[in-house]
């Protein structure tokens, strides 16, 4: 069961610039955003970016995208320590690209669900103008 974040956009992002060290300036460098952007965000006067952006501050931070973007998961390294124990072998690179992977396979089939319920909308609408 996936537990949620008692934070908003604005806490998650604070939090996680706090916990890994990135000053705000760098992480809108690296986002390709302007700092004024991530300030807006930080104080919650902007609401969550795109997943691409989202995306790019993920990895920047070194979070995992799904929490930093709706709060869903916790960023904190009980996973990891789960999956070091399946794959002993494996570097703790490789688990945190294994972990963004999955991470954003998980957005995209939220986003083809909600892609999915809008079509059957249409498809219930267009039907019900069809018989009318």
């Amino acid at each position: 069961m996936q537990e949620k974040s008692s934070l908003d956009f604005a806490g998650r992002l604070t939090h996680a610039l706090k916990h890994s060290g990135v000053k705000a300036s760098h992480l809108a460098t690296k986002a390709g955003v302007s700092k004024g952007y991530v300030s807006e965000l930080l104080k919650g006067n902007k609401s969550s970016p795109s997943i691409e952006t989202c995306k790019k501050f993920s990895e920047v931070l070194n979070v995992p995208m799904v929490w930093l973007f709706d709060g869903e998961t916790k960023p904190e390294d009980r996973r990891m320590r789960e999956d070091a124990k399946l794959f002993p072998d494996a570097s703790r690179e490789d688990l945190e690209a294994a972990h963004r992977r999955l991470d954003e396979m998980a957005l995209e089939l939220k986003r083809l669900g909600n892609i999915e319920d809008m079509l059957a909308r249409l498809l219930e609408k267009q039907a019900a103008q069809e018989t009318s």
